[in-house]
C-alpha cells in the first residue's frame, strides 16, 4: 500500500482523460 505510487498514476490518468475530453474527437 503505497499512495506515493498511486498518486502520480491517478494524476496521469486524469491528465490523459482531460486531454481526450478536450480533444475534438467524438
Amino acid at each position: 500500500m503505497r499512495p506515493v505510487f498511486e498518486l502520480p498514476i491517478f494524476d496521469l490518468v486524469l491528465f490523459i482523460a482531460s486531454r481526450l475530453a478536450l480533444s475534438p474527437k467524438v
